[in-house]
Formats: structure tokens, sequence, C-alpha cells
């Protein structure tokens, strides 16, 4: 896309925040100021207001040609650049201001702030970050700005000019005569030796507690619980967000209380005033992750779109990073529409997985071109072969209309409850997939319990009544049985076939499958990859559009 289209995107989504985009100059005197460094084998680029990103692929390019890793955080604002985001890119926040920049550890930072608050980002960026080197494109007028020269002072960093133009002839043009600096570490630094770039830190403040943190634990005694059930509930994000800041200010609290304790008073309870401290700076970090995790697996707008080992795949590659994102109503928003923007990329490789899930001689029956009989026994329940083992042994195979798998059987009560719902929930988000919309509803949340048939209905305004999706039940033995019907089957062995390349007509699904050509040809012309809506007012945000 043209920077012109992109620009005109922006504006009819009132997203416009002053982009205007680093020019290839300016790029290139980057490039050519970090040959003059000296750079560690692996480093983070952390690009504050990173719009289209060309300027961190274009660096990350530049480095990588010299064998450096470059891992890339940003944070943007406009979530028509941010579903733009290359894989690479890891989004750490949508608002500046919001975005809590000490704990995030950086190598190198860059930055290209809108030009009428620039001040007020390189104070900030300069008090609150500590890369090794920081590049900053701005109004040559920030040497005369005396906040800017205090917080290089207090950084103890030197700035030093790289570049001097202007954006007359840029893809978005400008009046604005900028600079491009660098601000670096010269403190101890001997005359003509080159500046360093080494792996990432965070800034070195005692009120940061952010600095890394293990797998979420249990939030006891919080919010947390209510939090849980609002999200499950489809509450709005902005109380969610509140419970969140309660418990975050109540364990600032008590790290502060901690803190001012006096010595003396911690000896006489015979806890290490070190060993507590870190307790509680732990508890802290765990608490972004727990809600971040929770927000992922229960949020519907994502649940509905997503099965459970896709939601786990979508938290690695976006939110592994959950200690760097504060969690805001403007970043729940952004991680939504993100989520929304790439649940298509799943949708095959959940019909695939299903398909691998049922994977035994008593699911599967052979196409009737597939002479081969799978013996009773073969490949069944939790084997160990790889999946592409699987497909080979069962290609040419169908579903058949009552299924048994394995599933995960908890000794707690509500462990139980919430794996039968992720089990449920799957089939559910196939079947959108598959084009069998409208509101697929399980007739209780009361009705989840063990040995009980449980029915998932489809509810739509264009079929004339209610249908009957699937039925399931759980057994104590760790199996559970489905029926899905006849419809949802044949959607799913349809998909199946074209997905692994079994089926290539109607005709010949027809055959196959042994059903009527009429039944199989307005399923097999389409296509099994939906569009969804990505309007706020479906997700359940709390706030209007432009707080986004």
């Amino acid at each position: 896309m043209t920077t012109a289209l992109l620009v005109k995107e922006l504006k009819q989504n009132q997203e416009d925040f002053e982009f205007y985009p680093t020019t290839a100059e300016m790029i290139e005197a980057i490039k050519n100021d970090l040959d003059t460094a000296e750079i560690g084998s692996r480093i983070t680029l952390f690009e504050i207001g990173a719009g289209d990103c060309r300027v961190n692929q274009a660096i990350a390019d530049h480095l990588d040609a010299k064998s450096v890793r470059v891992d890339i955080l940003a944070i943007e604002k406009a979530i028509t650049h941010i579903k733009n985001f290359p894989r690479n890119v890891k989004f750490v926040g949508a608002d500046f201001f919001e975005t809590n920049l000490v704990a995030i550890k950086s190598s190198m930072v860059f930055c290209n702030p809108p030009y009428s608050e620039y001040e007020c980002w390189m104070e900030r960026i300069l008090t609150q970050t500590n890369a090794s080197v920081t590049y900053f494109v701005v109004p040559q007028r920030w040497q005369n700005n005396d906040a800017i020269k205090q917080a290089l002072s207090e950084s103890k960093m030197t700035a030093k000019v790289i570049f001097e133009g202007d954006f007359l002839e840029a893809d978005r043009k400008a009046r604005a005569k900028v600079q491009v600096v660098r601000v670096y570490k010269a403190q101890g630094l001997p005359k003509g030796q080159k500046f360093y770039i080494g792996s990432a830190t965070s800034a070195d403040v005692k009120s940061t507690l952010f600095d890394g943190f293990d797998e979420a634990k249990e939030i006891n005694e919080s919010h947390f619980d209510e939090a849980q059930e609002l999200i499950a509930t489809g509450g709005c994000i902005d109380s969610m967000v509140a419970f969140y800041n309660k418990d975050m200010d109540s364990l600032f609290e008590s790290y502060n209380a901690m803190a001012k304790m006096d010595a003396r008073v911690i000896k006489l309870l015979n806890v290490s005033k070190h060993t507590a401290i870190e307790a509680i700076k732990q508890e802290i970090k765990n608490l972004k992750n727990a809600y971040w995790s929770e927000f992922l697996n229960r949020y519907e707008p994502i649940t509905r779109r997503l099965t459970k080992d896709s939601r786990k795949k979508l938290y690695e590659q976006v939110l592994d990073n959950a200690k760097e994102i504060d969690f805001t109503a403007k970043n729940c928003y952004a991680i939504t529409m993100l989520v929304i923007d790439r649940a298509n990329e799943y949708v095959d490789t959940q019909i695939k997985d299903l398909f691998v899930k049922h994977a035994n001689s008593d699911n599967l029956k052979a196409y009737k071109s597939n002479q081969r009989v799978f013996e009773k026994g073969d490949y069944r329940y939790c084997h160990p072969f790889a999946n592409d083992e699987i497909i080979k042994h069962y290609e040419c195979s169908k579903l058949e209309y009552r299924l048994v798998c394995n599933w995960y059987m908890s000794r707690h009560s509500w462990e139980v409850s919430a794996a039968m719902y992720d089990v449920i929930n799957d089939y559910r988000v196939v079947a959108r997939s598959l084009g069998l919309g409208g509101c697929l509803v399980l007739n209780s949340q009361d009705d989840l319990s063990i040995g009980k048939k449980l029915v998932v209905k489809r509810m739509d305004f264009n079929v004339p009544q209610d249908e009957n999706l699937f039925d399931i039940t759980f057994y104590k033995k760790g199996t559970y049985h489905i029926r899905p019907s006849q419809e949802f089957a044949l959607r799913l062995n349809i998909a199946i076939g074209k997905l692994f390349g079994w089926l290539h007509s109607a005709e010949q699904a027809s055959h196959e499958l042994d059903v009527d050509i009429e039944q199989v040809a307005p399923i097999f012309e389409k296509s099994n990859k939906i569009m969804f809506e990505q309007s706020t007012e479906l997700l359940g945000i709390g706030f209007d559009g432009e707080a986004a």
C-alpha cells in the first residue's frame, strides 16, 4: 500500500496521529551510523510510534546482514497500523503516555514523535528508558529546549546530530526542518572508540517493579475472581481494567510499606526484608500475565473465533511479552483487533487439528474408493505419532456421526467445568468457520456436569427454527462422546477433504461421502474462511472509538 493510500485510510478511521513517515535518507543515515558502532550478537529495538514499521524493518534487515539478531518491540496507537504489523514486531502498548517505559528492556530506541509535542516525548524517553543508544527524528529547535537539556544531563547521555533534512520530497510532504539525533552513553568512552549497543536493559529506577516475570501464579485475595466473572459474562473492558488497577494499587501499597519498614522490625519477624520485597514484586509481575491470560481465554470476541490451541499459539506470538503490556482499555482494544485480523489465518489449522484429534478407527470411515480397512485399535487414543503420520495413515477418510475423544479430567470441579467449556467452545469455533453462524447456545451453564448429555443449539434468524448443532456427554474415565448434526458433519468432512487435497470437486465429494450432489454442491463451492466484523460496538470494549 502506498503512503498516500495509507494516510487516506488513517484519516477515514480518524487515526492520523501526525503520521509523517521517516524518509529513506533518514533511515540510510541511521544505518550508516550503526556501521560505526560495536554491536552485540542479539539486541532489542524498541520503536515508539512505529507507524508502518518501515524503520524497524530496515534496521533489522541491515543488522541481520551483519549476523545480528534483532528483536523488535513497538508502541503504536493507530489500529490501522497495528493490524499490519509484520510478524517479527511485538506490540507492547497503544498509548505512549499510558505505557510503563521503565519496564521495557531494550538495547536501542527509535522515535519519530508527533512534532506538536516532541518535547515531552523526548524528555520522557530520555528519563524512562535505559537503552545503549536512542535515535530521534525531531525539529531542529530541540537543541534550545531546557527540559531536554536537563533530561540529557540527568541521564548522563550525549546527543549527536547525524543528519539534517526535511520532508519536502518525502512520501508525505511537510515543511518541518528536522534532525536525526543519536543519543548515547559517551561518558568514559575513549576518544575514537566505537559506541556500543549490547543486550536489552531497563531503566534503573527504584520504583519500577516490572522487570521480568515467571508464569502467572494464583492472585490471592484480590479482585481477580470478580474480573474473571466479568470477562466470562461479557462485561465491559473498563470494569475489568478497574479491577486490575485496584489489585495493582494494593500490591504497590504493600511494596511501599515493606520498603519503608524498619529493619529491626523485619528482623523481629524473622523475615528477610529483601525476600519479602522480592515476593511482592514477583506477585506484581504475575498480575499482568494473569489478567492477559484470562482475557485471551475468556473474552467472547476472541474465544468465538479461536480454539484453545489457537489462542495458545496466538498468546505466544502476540502476548508472550505480557510483562511489558499494561492491562488498559486501549491495549485490550488493540489486542482484540489484532486477534480478529489474524483469526482467519487459524481457520484451516483448526479444522485440520480437529480431524487429527479424532483420528482413530472408531471415529473414521474410509472413502468409497479407499479400499483399506482400519484395524480396531489402530492409532488409537493418545497415540504418540506426529500429525503428518496420522494424516497419512488415515488419508481419504471421513468422520463418523458419533465420535469418541479424550479430554483432561481434573480433580477440581472448577477445572472440570473450564475444560468442558473449552472442548465445547472448540466445536462451536469450527462450526462458525464452516458457515454455521448465528448464536450457538448451550442450554445452561448449570448443565456442565459429568455424565449428562449437553446440547448446543444453533439460533439463527435465517433459519425457521432452532437446530441442534451437536450434543456431547463427558465421562469420568476421561472421554467424551459427541454427535454432530448431519449438516455440521457434512460441512466438516467436505472442508477436511478439501484442505488435505482428498476432494477436488463437488461430484467427487458426493460420491466419496455418499451424499446427494444437491446437498454437497453449494457447500463445496463456498470457502471455509469467513471475514469477521471489526466494529467496536460488537466488542464490548466500554469506550468510544476516539479513546482507541
